[in-house]
């Protein structure tokens, strides 16, 4: 028997300790380790695709205040306010111009409102940011509230009084007396924007006045208890609540 080397048998069983792959395993296993790579390339790909879409989106979430350190929103606000306003029925008012609304950051599209509606004859123009028109009749004061409103943003309001006043009525016309036994009938022509009349007689036309009729709703009246030899002035002025 021929002697054995010994390094032969170790090299023998290091050969023999190491599983052998079956040709088909090797074969198939080049094509799915590729696969794998592709997916995770993919993965990694469409991942940086939304960080670089989706990132700036949040950002100028935050500065339109959707989000940003507390999620506070920024906010509008005048830089004036708006005194009360006085109108006179019949009168053009002009234009009066509402203040613009700032943004605290940014420069947002703003829009403005008025409420309630304005009394007849006037109008807001939201656009202009003005109020315009010809009052055509006389309105108690009221308050308005002007706001201005855009995305992501607080709003702004501000407050002011409307009040339409009509204008002193003129002194009526065409004043007439007519007598009967004991009386004078007073008439005149009515005057546009008197909601009342002032009446007074005299005999003598001077210093001694009476009241015939204080806040008399209509344009004729007549008056009893008179000296029929005596003759009488007729006095009458227009009134109205401006």
């Amino acid at each position: 028997m021929s002697a054995i080397d010994p390094h032969s048998i170790t090299g023998l069983v290091r050969s023999s300790s190491r599983p052998r792959v079956p040709l088909f395993a090797q074969r198939r296993l080049q094509p799915f380790s590729a696969l794998v790579l592709s997916l995770t390339s993919a993965v990694v790909m469409l991942a940086l695709l939304a960080a670089v879409f989706f990132y700036p989106a949040a950002v100028q979430g935050q500065y339109n205040g959707e989000g940003g350190a507390g999620g506070a929103a920024e906010s509008l606000s005048f830089g004036s306010s708006v005194a009360d306003q006085s109108y006179t029925v019949d009168t053009a008012i002009g234009t009066l111009t509402l203040p613009e609304a700032k943004a605290s950051n940014g420069d947002p599209a703003v829009t403005y409102s008025l409420s309630p509606a304005l009394p007849s004859g006037l109008s807001f123009d939201a656009a202009a940011r003005t109020i315009s028109g010809t009052p055509s009749a006389a309105s108690a004061s009221q308050t308005y509230t002007y706001t201005a409103a855009a995305t992501g943003y607080t709003t702004a309001t501000l407050t002011f009084a409307v009040a339409v006043v009509l204008p002193a009525p003129a002194a009526p016309s065409s004043v007439s007396v007519t007598r009967a036994d004991g009386s004078l009938t007073a008439s005149w022509d009515a005057v546009t924007h008197a909601t009342s009349y002032h009446v007074t007689y005299s005999s003598d036309g001077k210093a001694s006045w009476s009241l015939a009729g204080l806040n008399h709703p209509s344009a004729s009246i007549t008056v009893s208890g008179v000296d029929n030899a005596k003759t009488y002035v007729v006095g009458v002025r227009a009134r109205n609540d401006s």
